[in-house]
Parts: C-alpha cells; structure tokens; sequence
C-alpha cells in the first residue's frame, strides 16, 4: 500500500451532507490559493456508504470552480458516481487526482441525487485539496 504523502489541512477540507432525493446541495467554496495546475497539489473527492440509495439510482459528486468565488464553471474531473446495487444500497467511493489546469483558485463540492434516489442525508461526502 502506497503511504500518503500528503498534508492533510482542514483549511483546505469540505464536509456536506448528501442531498435529499432529486435534489442538488452545493458547499461554501474554499480557496486553494492560486489557478490550477498545482504539482504538489490533489484533489481527494469521497463518500461515506450510502445504505438507503435506492437500486439503480445516482449520486453524483462534482467540484465546481471559480476565478471570482461568484460565477461556477463544473470541472470535467474529479466526478464520483455512486450507483444504488440490486438490494439498494452502495459502497463508499473516493478518488484522487491532480488539481486540473482550467481549475480556478475557488473549488467547491456539488452532489446531485436522482429523482426517487432515497434519503441518504445522514451521509457524508468530503472534497479535500491535498498539498
């Protein structure tokens, strides 16, 4: 197992309750302190277990930037999807990846659930830069 280099500051760390079914939640923006492209720098976008995601439904996760912090733009990547299994209920999910070119130095998380997706608003979901 590869050990994790990197810091872990909860400047840089946004926590938000999943939505509740067919809705969209936005988090308050952080900012990473200039554009994209950072070397040094990842994006850690994950989810706890969503047990009462209702089967074949979507949960997805985005992060959205800005050059302002006023006027959002989603980014093409980091996406986390998390799809409702045959029995409901789905895993948690996290993926990692460098802060894109086009990111501007505002980030904030979106999460979009499905129509008759269920009530997953106990859960959690966490973008974190990591430098």
């Amino acid at each position: 197992m590869m050990k994790n280099m990197y810091r872990n500051d909860e400047a840089l760390t946004i926590r938000l309750k999943m939505p509740g079914t067919g809705k969209t939640v936005t988090s308050a923006p952080i900012h990473i302190g200039q554009k994209g492209g950072i070397d040094s720098a990842v994006i850690s976008l994950k989810h706890e277990e969503l047990p009462a995601l209702a089967a074949g439904k979507t949960m997805t996760l985005t992060v959205e930037s800005s050059e302002d912090g006023d006027a959002w733009t989603e980014l093409d990547s980091p996406k986390l999807a998390a799809t409702g299994g045959e029995s409901n209920g789905s895993g948690s999910g996290e993926v990692f990846m460098r802060v894109p070119l086009e990111a501007g130095p505002w980030l904030r998380l979106k999460i979009v659930a499905e129509t008759s997706a269920g009530d997953s608003t106990a859960q959690e979901a966490v973008l974190a830069v990591k430098v």
